[in-house]
This record gives structure tokens, C-alpha cells and sequence, in this order.
């Protein structure tokens, strides 16, 4: 691997999951995009991290909406259950009469 392409990742602490892609991208780069690359390996840093925080972002709605889903279709099953013991009871109540 390339030693400045490692201080780059040395330096900005990048997760071992975005090092070995750009790695394997870094491999198969023509020499001149190579060092485009290197020139501009913030920018990418920067774009990278955008892209986990709005991952993030979207999990934890997704998560909310999940959670909210859930507590809808409990509450339906709650009352379903609460129509069908009153309606039988009911139905004894009628038996007794």
C-alpha cells in the first residue's frame, strides 16, 4: 500500500471498513487519479463521514417509525381483546337473563 495513503488513514481515523474500500478503489486508480485522490483525501473524509451521520440519521427514523408501528398494532390487538372479552361477556350477562 501506498505510505502516504496509510498517514491518510493514520491520520483522519477513518474505520477499518472505508479504509480496506478505498484501499481496493486506491488499487485500481490509473497513476494521475491516484493522486487525486491523495490530494483531496479530506474532502473525501469529509464526504464519507456525511454520508455515516446521515446514515445514522435515517436508521434512527427508520427505528422510530418501527417503534411507533409496534405500538400501534399493540394497542389494535388490545382492543380487539377488550371488544371480544366484553361482547362475551355480554353474551354471558344475556345467558344469565
Amino acid at each position: 500500500m501506498n505510505i502516504r495513503l496509510q498517514k491518510l488513514f493514520d491520520t483522519y481515523n477513518l474505520q477499518d471498513k472505508d479504509r480496506y474500500e478505498i484501499s481496493q478503489i486506491y488499487q485500481i486508480l490509473p497513476p494521475g487519479k491516484k493522486q487525486k485522490l491523495i490530494d483531496n483525501f479530506e474532502t473525501i473524509v469529509g464526504n464519507i463521514t456525511k454520508l455515516h451521520q446521515d446514515i445514522g440519521l435515517e436508521q434512527e427514523i427508520l427505528l422510530g417509525e418501527t417503534l411507533s408501528d409496534i405500538e400501534s398494532q399493540i394497542g389494535i390487538i388490545h382492543k380487539k381483546r377488550i371488544t371480544q372479552e366484553t361482547t362475551d361477556d355480554l353474551g354471558e350477562f344475556r345467558k344469565m337473563f
